[in-house]
């Protein structure tokens, strides 16, 4: 890419630069997150079973959306949230959301402090259709600005690897 906007810029002619602010070296790659899950995938399972036992108590505090550390402070009994706990350390999560209105759950993976672009997540969707990255067309480009990309790449049934990025469109003036 840079090589081409160079030549553009060399012959005067107006160039269009993307530049992908996703920095790949500190995530985990997708064939990473699928072997943890498939080599896990019992243990995934179980979680969504635990949160669908749950389901009732967890929909009944009128949350929409409820994080570990709403978990923790839900669980009335101490061995159930320290089960929760012992599951994702096992299928290597650090963060849950679960939505119990719809529910969906993202898990974020260690190494993904947090949810900000880029990152990638694993994706439970009972009911929805998943995003697909390059099929997506949620947005009209516009020229220069700021993009936010999303999409979801199948693992297995429900459950799905979902990324997040931002793309930059920048002009370079000839």
């Amino acid at each position: 890419m840079a090589a081409c906007t160079a030549i553009a810029l060399l012959l005067g002619l107006p160039a269009v630069l993307l530049i992908d602010d996703a920095d790949q070296a500190g995530q985990p790659s997708d064939g990473a997150l699928a072997a943890n899950f498939f080599s896990h995938e019992a243990r995934f399972e179980e979680l969504l079973q635990m949160l669908t036992t749950d389901h009732a108590g967890l929909a009944a505090t009128g949350q929409t959306r409820i994080d570990f550390a709403t978990l923790a402070r839900l669980a009335t009994k101490e061995p159930r949230f320290a089960r929760y706990a012992g599951v994702l350390q096992q299928i290597s999560v650090e963060g849950l959301r679960y939505f119990p209105h719809s529910g969906k759950l993202v898990l974020v993976p260690y190494g993904e402090e947090s949810l900000e672009r880029p990152s990638k997540s694993y994706l439970y969707l009972p009911h929805a259709q998943p995003q697909s990255l390059d099929q997506y067309h949620g947005y009209t480009w516009r020229g220069p600005g700021v993009y936010v990309l999303t999409g979801d790449r199948p693992l297995h049934g429900s459950w799905f690897i979902h990324q997040d990025m931002t793309m930059e469109i920048a002009i370079v003036p000839y």
